[in-house]
């Protein structure tokens, strides 16, 4: 069975979690609503996926073959997750949202655009869909970041961190934030999440590198230190969501996302076990089923409390929980 990061999987499920609360926009101490700034730990997957994307890179010497398998394997991975959720969309939708028949026509082309991650380059949300350009995005520049990567692979680690740093900094300066959409160049053809995509993906492959750099060299932190350096980077990330957007905080948060990262990789003895592999397993159907939650609360609930927010979020772990069962299931029957 394949080892992995247990200090990263906890992270990646607190963080989608609180992806999650932002997205019910539930007012909260005179503020908009709750976690207002949550928006940017989606950086913070993206970050990663272009971490492990040096894992995937290989000896294959046919650097398209290599791109085509790790887009493969990627669409293989999301794609069951949002056939599914369409399944358990489609309805809710068509009985309390369409009015009409346009708005049919819009529903499925949404669908048909996001089982073929294909809805970012439409400058047009089909649909009430909102999670899903986060794996259109993986996707589709993880692809063009993997097969720079694989082609030029010293000039893009110099290349990397600052084409990353630029991006997030015209971004940012030229939108207060990183919570933009169609305010970019080529905003016309292409959401702003793929630029958002393109520079987290970008400082993770330079962050893989620095790791190995300091393993290579020698570590000089005990373990210790370095466990005291990941809580307290991950408590001032959680701090930072809580406040209004800002634009010193988003560049702070970036840096607290590979500074995680990067504590979490180099420790000799990091946290692994059959808990830490399921956290890190429900951690994507959580983050597509949210969208079906969000349409039953709207649709049971004139207002949106802290108390339904926590029985559809317990509703979305359960469900997300029976379905990777039954995924566990059919892979052990393929297996045989």
């Amino acid at each position: 069975m394949k080892k992995r990061n247990g200090d990263i999987a906890v992270v990646k499920f607190i963080f989608m979690v609180l992806i999650i609360i932002m997205h019910y926009n539930i007012p909260f101490a005179g503020k908009k609503y709750a976690l207002e700034g949550a928006y940017i730990y989606v950086d913070f997957f993206f970050i990663i996926i272009g971490y492990y994307m040096v894992n995937t890179i290989g000896n294959q010497k046919e650097t398209i073959k290599s791109t085509c398998d790790y887009v493969w394997s990627k669409f293989k991975r999301f794609f069951p997750w949002v056939l599914v959720q369409s399944v358990f969309l489609m309805p809710i939708e068509l009985l309390f949202f369409c009015e009409g028949y346009k708005d049919v026509i819009k529903l499925l082309s949404g669908i048909v655009m996001d089982c073929s991650f294909t809805s970012l380059i439409y400058p047009i949300n089909y649909h009430y869909n909102g999670s899903l350009w986060f794996l259109s995005a993986a996707i589709l520049v993880g692809g063009v970041v993997h097969f720079f990567f694989k082609q030029y692979e010293k000039t893009f680690l110099f290349l990397a961190p600052i084409v990353g740093i630029g991006i997030y900094n015209y971004m940012i300066i030229k939108n207060g934030d990183l919570d933009i959409w169609h305010s970019f160049v080529c905003s016309s053809f292409f959401q702003d999440a793929l630029f958002r995509a393109l520079a987290g993906m970008l400082l993770g492959v330079f962050c893989r590198f620095m790791v190995e750099q300091y393993k290579e060299n020698g570590a000089f932190l005990s373990d210790k230190l370095i466990v005291v350096i990941e809580v307290v980077s991950i408590i001032c990330s959680i701090c930072f969501a809580f406040l209004v957007p800002h634009t010193s905080y988003d560049f702070i948060q970036i840096v607290l996302f590979l500074i995680i990262i990067w504590t979490c990789n180099i420790r000799e003895n990091p946290f692994s076990g059959s808990f830490f592999r399921y956290l890190d397993k429900i951690t994507l159907p959580m983050y597509v089923f949210q969208v079906v939650c969000i349409r039953v609360v709207l649709v049971l609930f004139d207002n949106i409390t802290w108390l339904n927010m926590l029985v559809i979020l317990s509703f979305d772990f359960i469900i997300s929980n029976m379905l990777i069962k039954v995924e566990d299931m059919w892979i052990k029957s393929r297996n045989r």
